[in-house]
């Protein structure tokens, strides 16, 4: 019985694989550094209520506070020092409360970065152009992005991840988004809400165990 039990042992223990010549073989653990890419997105709510001809919002938030990368990279398993890159994946809307036979022509999307909670400097542009039907709640849709204000918000974004590696905090995490186009029908005034999301993409590389 004792012979018995210390080869149950043995076999419990050491994972083997028998190969077509009778060989056996022991598996090897190999550590590797692997990239790994982590989504988040930042979701910006609006209400448009009472204008008639024109649809026209404006919001400002921290993106200091609403990206914590910090918190991110701890429930990722990533720390910052590891991190490559932080940047924008695309940006989408929905209709949370539609309003019938309500749509958006011509749309732009434009923000600013600034230092405090004050609006301040010149409004770059994000999204060039886009059309909404907003007579009923939709689903996420993505809409085309402006190459000189992806690139503005990469720098931020730049700015923050040196923040979260200890290089000092970042500066201007403030942004006001201005969102502007055509009301139809123009005569009657809109009442309707709607969300913005910024969508990112981290990546940033783990340690992980490979059997060979």
């Amino acid at each position: 019985m004792r012979t018995l039990s210390k080869w149950k042992t043995l076999a419990l223990a050491l994972p083997l694989a028998v190969v077509a010549n009778g060989c056996i073989l022991i598996p090897e653990i190999e550590e590797r550094i692997v990239e790994l890419a982590v989504g988040h997105s930042i979701i910006v709510p609006f209400t448009s209520s009472g204008e008639t001809n024109t649809h026209d919002d404006t919001e400002t938030i921290n993106v200091a506070l609403d990206v914590s990368l910090d918190e991110i990279l701890d429930d990722n398993g990533i720390d910052a020092s590891d991190v490559k890159d932080v940047k924008i994946a695309g940006v989408a809307y929905r209709v949370t409360q539609g309003e019938a036979g309500r749509t958006i022509t011509g749309g732009t999307v434009e923000f600013r970065r600034h230092p405090t909670a004050t609006p301040a400097g010149t409004f770059l542009p994000l999204v060039t152009s886009f059309s909404a039907d907003a007579g009923a709640p939709t689903s996420w849709i993505t809409v085309p992005l402006s190459a000189t204000g992806v690139a503005d918000l990469n720098v931020l974004l730049a700015d923050l991840l040196d923040e979260a590696k200890g290089n000092g905090p970042a500066a201007n995490t403030w942004i006001t988004y201005h969102v502007n186009g055509v009301s139809n029908p123009v005569a009657d005034p809109t009442d309707f809400k709607w969300e913005f999301r910024l969508n990112l993409t981290i990546v940033g590389t783990i340690k992980t165990d490979i059997v060979n």
